[in-house]
């Protein structure tokens, strides 16, 4: 079974549901209190609906700030983690020990054709595509002016059993696992870049979403919609960029274990070699550009994202 690590980032999702309810629960009270304090002060309806509308902008502005704090945690994790992966991969002895894999897959079909059990990802990225799909189709519900309570508490439900899920294993060759993992190494950074951008527009879309100003209570409802909302957002674009990083590792750890390190008797190369076919085993690589610094800086701890990317050659 695949170990799970609980990040900073996963602590704050908690956080900040405990936070969400906190806050709803809050305002709930205050507006009890409020009644009680009409009735026995002998106070107006003109009173009570002072004392409302405090607690509405006052239970507003701290939804609010729970939608900020969320997009900028989803910012430092995508950045956190795009530092961790170009350090690594763009790295000398990263680059050497791929060409070594390469060179060894090249001159020996023996190896390159056993095989072994490696996680098939494909599923579980596509369950989190929908979950995106699902949420981009509430956003625009909540923009409209319709309650998605009820589309959050669904979803709640089926995202649950869909983050829980096993994935399941198939058999490649060590070629065709080196072939997927130069891929992944060519576009990890682009697809990272890709899911954040994406899930970026969301929950700017979300917290762009105006009170409609009115008396029944509904601007608490869309506020603490639109809260729950980001909090997915941010979660399922995080689980899909983790589950990418973790497969690469985890096929890394495939072919350094299988190939760069494969005892002498399991690397001995047979007698004949079909040269017809080099595509394959194209000695030029393209890496993410070294010149990645400028756009990040260096000014934080990002020791949780080392559970994620826990991979080394």
């Amino acid at each position: 079974m695949r170990k799970t690590f609980l990040t900073k980032y996963d602590v704050n999702d908690i956080k900040t549901n405990f936070l969400i309810k906190k806050t709803l629960s809050e305002h709930s009270i205050n507006c009890k209190k409020a009644k009680l304090k009409v009735l026995t002060e002998s106070g107006t309806p003109d009173d009570l609906d002072y004392l409302y509308q405090e607690s509405i902008d006052d239970t507003m502005g701290k939804l609010g700030a729970i939608i900020d704090d969320i997009i900028k945690k989803f910012i430092e994790f995508c950045k956190d983690i795009q530092i961790q992966i170009l350090s690594k991969i763009n790295s000398v002895e990263f680059k050497s020990n791929v060409q070594k894999i390469n060179d060894k897959l090249k001159f020996n079909p023996f190896l390159r054709n056993k095989t072994q059990m490696v996680t098939d990802f494909t599923p579980k990225m596509k369950q989190y595509e929908d979950a995106s799909s699902k949420l981009a189709k509430m956003v625009a519900k909540l923009k409209s002016g319709n309650s998605v309570s009820k589309d959050i508490d669904e979803f709640s439900d089926w995202f649950d059993g869909v983050a829980e899920g096993q994935m399941k294993s198939k058999k490649m060759t060590n070629a065709a696992i080196f072939a997927s993992l130069k891929t992944m190494m060519e576009k990890v950074d682009g697809d990272i870049k890709d899911n954040r951008d994406t899930a970026r527009k969301l929950l700017e879309d979300v917290r762009g979403i105006k009170p409609k100003n009115d008396d029944n209570g509904n601007d608490i409802d869309l506020k603490s919609s639109s809260t729950k909302i980001c909090n997915y957002i941010s979660r399922v674009s995080r689980a899909a960029i983790r589950l990418q990083v973790t497969v690469l590792g985890e096929y890394l750890a495939v072919c350094k274990r299988e190939i760069l390190n494969a005892k002498e008797e399991e690397t001995k190369t047979e007698s004949y070699y079909d040269y017809s076919d080099d595509s394959f085993y194209d000695t030029t690589y393209e890496y993410a550009d070294d010149d990645f610094s400028n756009e990040y800086d260096y000014g934080y701890d990002t020791s949780d994202i080392d559970s994620i990317v826990g991979f080394d050659f």
